[in-house]
């Protein structure tokens, strides 16, 4: 009955019967189990929110990419338009032609 266990968390984690006798604490194994199929629930539901993405309301899009920004570290200033830098801007790509 133990080695069916070890051979499920081993398929579960990616690793061999081995590898989980030897190298993880028995106890720890159920704990990591279920934090790596939290995860990947959780990747599994921003999957299909990123499916639905163009059905989506305008707010429900943004809220999603904010979401999704603020859990990788994307850190966004709210910049306004500056029609002075576009002005420079067309300026030079008029002296450069």
């Amino acid at each position: 009955m133990y080695h069916a266990y070890i051979r499920g968390w081993s398929a579960v984690l990616g690793v061999s019967q081995r590898t989980i006798e030897t190298e993880y604490y028995i106890v720890d194994v159920p704990k990591i189990i279920k934090i790596r199929n939290q995860n990947d629930a959780v990747n599994k539901l921003f999957q299909i929110q990123v499916e639905s993405f163009p059905y989506m309301e305008k707010r429900s899009q943004t809220a999603l990419i904010e979401a999704l920004q603020r859990d990788v570290g994307i850190n966004q200033e709210n910049t306004n338009f500056d029609r002075s830098k576009m002005d420079q801007l067309h300026a030079m790509y008029a002296q450069i032609q």
